[in-house]
């Protein structure tokens, strides 16, 4: 029995030092929860300002423009208007989250950002942001609002975005799109 838990000690001392340890991360949903609400509430500027200089600064321009009160994610995503451009960085942020292996969010949230810009940008500027046929953005909608960790909010933005793609029958009219 003893030498099993000396075995089992240092497989897990050495699972550490496995370049693909960070990978496996299995996050609970509380986890999930916490971390959406913490993101929700960010400031943009602390995740999306870490960019070139010239992409630092449109943000902060974004971000103050027309005297928006726009300074973080949960502003941006329940704006009535929000500035198209921004969206297309939060979706930009959350591809390079989901591509990066050492990524600075778990994959959950990071598609989550990356479905929820879409959405945002179909609901409340009648604009696609992604070269995601309909089918797959329906799809990837449902998937985020399958999980048991997003909050009302996020909830009711996916849910009017599934309305506005007319579900299984196609979007409603007025719906452009303007790449990925």
């Amino acid at each position: 029995m003893a030498g099993q838990a000396k075995n089992s000690d240092a497989d897990s001392v050495a699972s550490f030092f496995d370049p693909d340890f960070d990978k496996e991360r299995v996050w609970h949903p509380e986890e999930l929860s916490a971390i959406l609400d913490h993101q929700w509430r960010s400031p943009l500027q602390t995740d999306l300002g870490g960019q070139s200089a010239a992409s630092a600064r449109r943000l902060s321009l974004l971000c103050d423009a027309e005297h928006l009160l726009v300074k973080s994610y949960g502003d941006v995503f329940t704006h009535p208007m929000p500035p198209i451009e921004l969206l297309r960085i939060i979706k930009q942020f959350a591809q390079r989250n989901l591509a990066h292996p050492d990524a600075e969010l778990p994959r959950e949230i990071a598609k989550l950002l990356y479905v929820l810009s879409i959405a945002t940008a179909l609901t409340r500027c009648g604009v696609s942001i992604t070269k995601l046929s309909e089918a797959e953005v329906r799809q990837n909608i449902a998937s985020v609002l399958a999980q048991s960790w997003i909050s009302p909010d996020v909830a009711s933005i996916l849910r009017e975005a599934l309305g506005k793609l007319g579900g299984a029958d196609g979007p409603e009219q007025g719906t452009h799109s303007e790449g990925d």
